[in-house]
């Protein structure tokens, strides 16, 4: 118990003591560059007048870029020229709305150059952790000869030179209200309604069955992603359902065997897992991209989401990528006494595992669910 102990204390104080080394390396770069192209800076508080913008994207997630998706359809509604910079990985989402070269990857020198060539108004660095995803963003962001803006306050305070201005995104409770945010300061005007997952229509094959029921395991990193054992309960769980499908997506390192109402869910991409989801009657998953597909379609979702420090965070996880759809749950498990970052979701006990779904077998057998 006392080795735990010390084991914890030992792996909190490495990561503390490699993050304050980053965030060190990480100013003296920002420095060099703020004196270089301080020069180029538009100066001023006051949002311009503005027809033409990129955002930047360098998140490289399908949850964040949903969201940016959603963000880019609202601002070409509005008659505004818009650009994307964003990963490579990313570019057959965003070609659903911008045209191909309006649509510029971090990753190709030669697209980086076209972008910086454009005459922009404004460019929008949606970052929201200042020191996040750097070695990309210094490749352009600096260099862009227009009105610069950053999400993260903290950006703003220590590197004036490089953004004009910043849009406080801690003042907005959900990720949906946060890029509306954007929209309001490009048009000038306050009360924009809140930006929905860019749900991909034109993606999904065939007509929606709504006829079963998929479960995703896995999340982005490990503490987001359900125990062996979680998984073991849903598969249980799913084996009772004899009238309806079951999909699971899993890690390799479990092995499932296809029996019954069991299925695998052998998705190869994003694109497959958003057109498994079109036809899904109710989805379970952690706190990942999922969540927000199921919520772009309105699909009913049992959603798992870690605890966290707002202290640490701004604001709980679950408060800024809640699911939007009109029937959801969330599971946050259940507070520790010791003073802790971030709880796992794999620390969700079996009671709120049960609970949640019987809340979703309830829908089920009400026919809210399956239709």
């Amino acid at each position: 118990m006392y080795f735990e102990k010390i084991k914890k204390f030992v792996v909190r104080w490495n990561k503390n003591r490699l993050l304050k080394r980053k965030i060190r390396k990480t100013n003296q770069e920002i420095s060099q560059i703020s004196g270089e192209y301080a020069a180029q800076q538009v100066g001023g508080l006051d949002f311009p007048d503005v027809k033409k913008l990129v955002i930047v994207d360098p998140l490289g997630c399908y949850g964040d870029a949903l969201y940016v998706l959603g963000l880019l359809r609202r601002l070409t509604e509005y008659g505004f020229v818009v650009g994307v910079i964003t990963n490579k990985h990313l570019q057959p989402l965003y070609v659903k709305v911008l045209p191909q070269d309006k649509i510029y990857i971090f990753e190709d020198d030669g697209s980086v150059n076209s972008c910086l060539e454009q005459e922009w108004d404004m460019a929008v660095d949606l970052c929201y952790m200042w020191n996040h995803h750097w070695e990309q963003r210094r490749k352009i962001i600096p260099r862009l000869r227009c009105y610069k803006v950053v999400c993260d306050p903290c950006f703003m305070e220590n590197k004036a030179g490089i953004y004009s201005a910043v849009i406080d995104w801690r003042q907005e409770p959900h990720f949906g209200d946060r890029m509306s945010r954007v929209v309001d300061c490009v048009r000038k005007k306050v009360g924009e309604p809140r930006i929905f997952p860019f749900y991909l229509p034109d993606v999904v094959e065939g007509s929606p069955t709504k006829r079963y029921i998929y479960i995703n395991t896995v999340g982005r990193v490990a503490w987001r992603s359900f125990s062996d054992h979680q998984v073991k309960m849903l598969i249980d769980w799913a084996k009772t359902l004899i009238d309806i499908d079951v999909f699971f997506y899993i890690d390799n390192s479990i092995k499932l065997e296809e029996s019954g109402n069991i299925k695998i869910a052998r998705t190869k991409s994003f694109i497959d897992a958003c057109n498994l989801v079109s036809g899904a009657a109710a989805v379970v998953t952690p706190d990942t991209s999922i969540v927000h597909v199921a919520s772009a379609m309105d699909i009913p979702i049992l959603a798992f989401y870690c605890r966290n420090d707002p202290e640490v965070f701004g604001k709980m996880m679950y408060q800024i990528w809640a699911p939007l759809s009109t029937n959801s749950r969330i599971v946050l498990p259940e507070e520790d006494e010791e003073k802790c970052s971030r709880i796992s979701i794999r620390s969700a006990s079996d009671r709120q595992m049960i609970e949640g779904l019987a809340w979703l077998e309830n829908h089920l057998n009400a026919g809210l669910v399956a239709g």
